[in-house]
């Protein structure tokens, strides 16, 4: 026999992790079931064609594909290991025109605080990350294809999914009339409880005015904006650029599954193969097994340190890649590059590095660290009467942590 749903049931809370109590759960009063409120006093939600919602919070639960949760989208299961990414800012939308969706985000992250464009538009979905110190022109673009409820490359055999359609919200049906405790918003209100399969959506009886929408192993949304999903505005600059321009070639200098015009191209399958920054690569056994060597081979190591940096030289100019010399670069360019260098790192080797200390480790756990230390060295060349000297063993000793 099925059982239907109940008023106050799967309204969820904000989680934080996959344990059951790994979530803070809101609270719920009932006022009324479904057969207590007169079908003709009901307004549906209402999802308009084009808004915009300049006071969005979202926790957003999805497959980990990265060590930063960088490239998390909702799936269609909760198998595997999860990632739960608090993010607020301003969501977008127009379906009348562009057919897209957009959001202006920012992320607080364990590298620091990152500002997140989001952008859906047909099967693609483009994310451009700022990363904390982007003035520096650190920037990633991660180029998708959405499928099947899925991110990126996973399920690419499945149906594509598009923007969700401005009339989604007609196929929900009513579970009843509740008082909810709303995230974010701090407030209880009385709102009617609608629900679509596992989806599930607060609005306002009044007028139909979306405020909370919830889904398990998908996310919360919450829209603070008084007119939440109404008929409004919006900036047709917002979907002037699409694809981004940092998702093209010459964009971002790190871009992930992007093709040179910026669309998605699927991860090269051969991971033995030589990685460029435009490809997914993964760390291959010849790769820990090189991780675990700690002793280099005789043609990689000097007697010396001075004869050490030689050798490190020779080698970094034997490759095809762009190279200068050390004294070239200022404090700020060898920070980009570190803090670059860092977001480009392999975590799995990185873990191998640090279990037995070796001088290949990266020595700060986060971009936050690293920008403390970066900070704490300049300051030390303030006003020295040996400026000058100082700043030159400085930036010799960032070249060869950058090197190492």
């Amino acid at each position: 026999m099925t059982r239907c749903l109940q008023v106050c049931e799967g309204v969820g809370g904000i989680p934080t992790g996959d344990e059951n109590d790994e979530i803070t759960l809101t609270s719920c009063t009932p006022v009324a079931n479904a057969s207590q409120i007169d079908p003709a006093s009901l307004i549906k939600p209402v999802w308009a064609s084009e808004w915009t919602v300049l006071n969005y919070h979202e926790v957003l639960i999805g497959k980990k594909n990265d060590p930063f949760c960088f490239q998390t989208f909702p799936g269609n299961d909760s198998a595997g290991k999860l990632c739960y990414r608090y993010e607020y800012g301003v969501q977008t939308y127009d379906f009348r025109h562009a057919r897209a969706l957009r959001e202006d985000l920012v992320v607080p992250t364990v590298l620091g605080t990152l500002q997140t464009e989001l952008l859906h538009h047909g099967q693609y979905m483009w994310v451009v990350n700022h990363f904390p110190w982007y003035e520096l022109g650190i920037h990633q673009c991660i180029c998708v294809q959405v499928s099947g409820g899925s991110y990126g490359h996973q399920n690419t055999s499945k149906k594509a999914i598009y923007p969700v359609q401005k009339n989604w919200t007609d196929q929900m049906f009513y579970i009843g009339r509740e008082k909810l405790g709303v995230e974010y918003i701090d407030k209880v209100e009385l709102l009617d409880h609608w629900a679509f399969g596992p989806h599930h959506v607060w609005s306002r009886p009044a007028n139909g005015t979306i405020v909370r929408m919830w889904q398990p192993f998908n996310g919360l949304q919450v829209f603070v904006e008084p007119s939440g999903t109404n008929p409004g505005t919006v900036d047709p600059q917002k979907f002037a650029d699409i694809p981004p321009s940092y998702c093209k070639k010459g964009g971002s200098p790190f871009r992930i599954n992007c093709n040179d015009t910026g669309y998605y191209v699927a991860p090269k399958k051969d991971v033995s193969s030589t990685c460029s920054k435009d490809a997914n690569c993964e760390a291959t056994p010849a790769d820990f097994k090189r991780a675990r060597t700690r002793k280099p081979r005789d043609e990689y190591r000097a007697s010396s340190f001075v004869n050490m940096s030689m050798t490190l030289n020779k080698w970094l100019t034997s490759g095809s890649a762009p190279v200068k010399e050390c004294s070239e670069f200022d404090f700020e360019e060898l920070h980009g590059l570190e803090a670059a260098l860092y977001l480009l790192r392999d975590s799995q080797l990185d873990e191998v590095y640090q279990k037995v200390t070796d001088n290949r480790r990266a020595f700060n756990s986060t971009l936050a660290d690293f920008q403390k230390t970066w900070t704490e060295l300049q300051a030390l060349t303030v006003g020295h009467k040996n400026q000058t000297q100082l700043v030159g063993v400085i930036r010799d000793s960032l070249c060869h942590e950058v090197v190492m």
